[in-house]
């Protein structure tokens, strides 16, 4: 089901209008605590998604369009109370997408680390999202993940921030991309 969602979303040239509609449709199939969905759905949907958006775009998707497509996962990591899910969410999405930054800059998906360390960092300071310490701390650390690859891949991208103790920022500030 989600391989031909994505092949329709293809074949439909990632048109925003459908794009938004899988927005509305795949958090609801993800959020097993106001739905029906068994957990090991969701977990199975956080294991296949990265791979099979990977076949399906295929080249044919830009950065913005690859957050946009990945924003459920971050939204459902900023909100989870599952120290699990947080965990899955982290090594099946988010980290291949930062090895694949750092081992190759022609990999398939390759997406702008300043875009995806500014989408953690709004979640993480966003007051609409419940924070337990350590989904903030999730977030965080990923934004620091993305953050640290904006030098190496972004080819003297620079990304300056204050830290508090618990690595949430007290400022920061992005410069345009040199990607």
């Amino acid at each position: 089901m989600l391989r031909r969602t994505l092949q329709y979303l293809q074949q439909h040239d990632w048109d925003d209008g459908i794009i938004n509609l899988y927005l509305k449709l795949i958090p609801e199939a993800l959020n097993t605590s106001q739905t029906f969905t068994a957990d090991g759905i969701t977990f199975h949907i956080v294991d296949v998604f990265l791979p099979e958006l990977k076949k399906v775009a295929d080249d044919h998707l830009s950065s913005e369009k690859i957050i946009v497509m990945v924003r459920p996962f971050s939204h459902l990591l900023a909100t989870t109370p599952d120290h699990s899910l947080r965990d899955a969410i982290t090594t099946s999405i988010f980290e291949p997408l930062a090895i694949a930054m750092e081992t190759s800059v022609t990999q398939k998906l390759l997406i702008n680390p300043v875009d995806l360390s500014t989408e953690f960092l709004n979640l993480a300071k966003d007051p609409k999202w419940p924070r337990s310490s350590a989904n903030r701390k999730s977030l965080y650390q990923l934004r620091h993940r993305f953050a640290s690859l904006t030098v190496s891949v972004c080819g003297g991208q620079q990304l300056e921030q204050d830290v508090t103790d618990d690595g949430g920022p007290l400022k920061s500030k992005i410069q345009k991309s040199v990607w």
